[in-house]
Parts: C-alpha cells; structure tokens; sequence
C-alpha cells in the first residue's frame, strides 16, 4: 500500500480489537482524520484481528489486553513473531498492570488506560502518530543512516575484516593484530555469520537508486540487531552485506534467528525490497571467518 513522504499527509493504519462492542465505538469515534490514522478494521478476539492483519497490513493493532480465545498479550506475541513491523498498543485496566509488565518483553508500543476519556485517546493518537513519523523520517534520512553506520563500523576494521573474510585462512594472521589493536577480538569468541543479499530488478539498473536502497537494507538491518544488544560487525558486500554475529548465551542461535526473520520482513514492509540471508554454522576465531563465508 502507498505511503506518502510528506509527514502531514502520511495516514496510518489501524486495527481496534476489544471484545466490548462499546469501547470499540468509543475509540473509532474520536480518530478523525485529523489523527493521522484510518481504522481499517475492528476485531472482537485475537483470532478475527490476525486475519484483519493479514489482509490491511496495519501500521498498528490497538488490542485490549483480557479478551477470550487470544488475549491481548497472546496476540502481541504472536504479532511480533509474525508481524514483526506492526507496532502493537494496549487497551488495559487499572487493576491489569501484571500483563502490562509482560508487554514490556514484546516492545508494546504505548497504553490506553480504562476508562477511556477523550483527553487520553486524543493524548494516545498524538503519542503514536510523533513516534511513527519519526521512524519513518529516520528510515529515509540516506545521510543519518550512513553517519550512524560509519561511527558503528570504522572503515578500517571494515575493510581488515573483509579480507580476512574473502581471503584464505592463512593469510588472516597478518590482519588479525591490527584487529585486536582497534578493540575486536574473536579468539575464544564463536560466531556466526549472515550474509544479505539485495534484490537488484531487472527493471531498474540505475545503480544510484539501487545503492541507495541497498544502504537503507543495511541502516535497517542496523537497527534491529542494536535494539536486540547483539555483538555485531557489519561488512559491505557488492550486492548486500556480511553480518558478523558474535554468540552472548545458550539460546544466541534462535534469537538471531528470530532477528535475521525480523530485516527480512522489514525491508518487505519499508523499502518494497525483497532480500535473502544466508548464515553460516557456529565458527570461532578470525582464521574460520573465511570458513564461515563458504
């Protein structure tokens, strides 16, 4: 679906589900179009909301949290697993704050406290609609992207570590102490490696715009691993990029899973661009960088 890159003309879509008919007409009569949002659909359970999903691909899904079949928490979890660019709000009551803790884990954007005033929804959509705006202003800014990524990757560590990566095992020694020396150390460390590649359409080879959706798959692919806290190098590729993901628990290898899902589906959602990962087996030390890339 379209978007528009003027702020005060972009709309965003919104799904309601609550199981009380009342404070679904409640909410859905006080977003104007002055809001900023369309509701595209309202649900009573979690289950009718998820084919609500599927089908408008909501910018965001406003849930109650104590529902029948699927409660609101139940629905955010899924959501992010599934969804995961679809911000998700709660619907909650005061005496409810035990399932709100728990939003806390899914990355639940914001709260509607019950009851539901005209001040506090109006409040809410102003919140939500500066939060989205800015995240869609950051997402296309090319310039704040590359700064960002050029103080999280120096350009000489970039380059070092892909000629280890591109070269042979023997040949990493050489590189390997200039490395430490610059802070990044991967002996005793494991690792796995990821490797993105962008789609390029054969119906555009206008190599200026494809670089530069290319650079706005990485800065995405940034962001994601950084809000995990996940150890990283990123090398640039000539069709994509290498993601060096260094292991930090027992369960490292589904949660990368879980965020290498997360890039795939944001760079279908916010870019329009397809991509593929590849990542490697669990390697250790810069002499199995090469390895890994294999």
């Amino acid at each position: 679906m379209e978007e528009y890159s003027n702020e005060s003309a972009r709309r965003y879509r919104m799904i309601l589900v609550d199981d009380e008919d009342e404070v679904r007409g409640r909410i859905s009569s006080r977003i104007s179009a002055e809001s900023g949002f369309d509701v595209v659909g309202t649900a009573g359970n979690g289950y009718d909301a998820l084919d609500l999903v599927e089908e408008y691909d909501p910018h965001v899904v406003l849930t109650d949290i104590k529902m029948p079949y699927i409660d609101g928490i139940e629905l955010a979890a899924i959501l992010r697993r599934e969804y995961p660019t679809v911000r998700v709000a709660f619907i909650t009551g005061y005496n409810e704050f035990d399932y709100a803790r728990e939003a806390l884990r899914l990355h639940v954007e914001d709260y509607l406290t019950k009851p539901l005033t005209e001040a506090d929804i109006g409040d809410f959509l102003a919140r939500l609609r500066r939060s989205l705006d800015e995240e869609y202003r950051d997402r296309n800014d090319l310039d704040e992207m590359r700064a960002r990524m050029n103080l999280s990757a120096p350009l000489l560590i970039q380059n070092s570590l892909r000629s280890i990566m591109l070269s042979s095992p023997l040949e990493a020694d050489a590189k390997t102490n200039r490395l430490r020396e610059l802070g990044l150390d991967l002996d005793g460390k494991a690792f796995f490696l990821a490797v993105m590649t962008v789609e390029h359409s054969q119906s555009n080879w206008d190599i200026i715009e494809y670089e530069r959706t290319r650079q706005s798959a990485t800065e995405l692919a940034q962001r994601n691993l950084d809000r995990e806290g996940i150890d990283y190098q990123m090398l640039d590729l000539d069709r994509g990029l290498a993601m060096l993901l260094i292991e930090d628990g027992p369960v490292f290898r589904e949660r990368i899973d879980q965020n290498l899902y997360e890039i795939m589906r944001g760079t279908e959602h916010f870019l329009s661009l397809k991509v593929s990962i590849a990542i490697s087996s669990r390697h250790s030390g810069f002499r199995q960088l090469h390895i890994a890339y294999r």
